[in-house]
């Protein structure tokens, strides 16, 4: 069993997501797959609906997080009112970047690792987006692999 790049980042991203959406989200096979669909689902429910697959090579090295992680970006997108596109998702990334920022305040025990767990982020959702671009629309199949090597660059 792989170690998640960052543990830290798997407690940020935990509690980022109970916290903005404190009655839970809901995981499946058969998700929504675009904007119109996830802003259906949430005003239908009041909760986010996230993919279940593809969550076991994923840098968190934890389905549950990854769950979370796509949750918290799901939400970030409705409440920014951000479709997926290019724009779309870099406006998600922004916001979830001033919520990690948040989250590490200049109080916390391990504000010292914003900027790595921001890079983590970037590394996640405009990193991926990037090799999705060059790859005919594919994205890493070994989310955990690519996340190491980009902190290589």
């Amino acid at each position: 069993m792989r170690e998640p790049v960052c543990a830290l980042f798997n407690v940020a991203v935990n509690q980022i997501a109970r916290r903005l959406m404190p009655k839970g989200w809901d995981v499946a096979e058969d998700a929504p797959d675009n904007y119109d669909a996830l802003v259906r689902h949430y005003n239908a429910t009041g909760r986010i609906l996230v993919w279940s697959g593809a969550s076991d090579k994923t840098q968190f090295a934890d389905p549950a997080t990854n769950h979370a992680f796509r949750a918290w970006h799901d939400y970030r997108h409705i409440t920014q009112g951000a479709d997926f596109s290019r724009e779309g998702e870099t406006l998600t990334y922004e916001m979830q970047r001033a919520d990690l920022a948040k989250w590490f305040g200049m109080h916390h025990p391990f504000s010292k690792w914003r900027h790595y767990c921001q890079r983590l982020l970037r590394i996640e959702v405009i990193g991926q987006l990037d090799y999705a671009d060059t790859h005919g629309g594919a994205f890493p199949v070994d989310q955990w692999k690519f996340t190491k090597a980009e902190l290589m660059k």
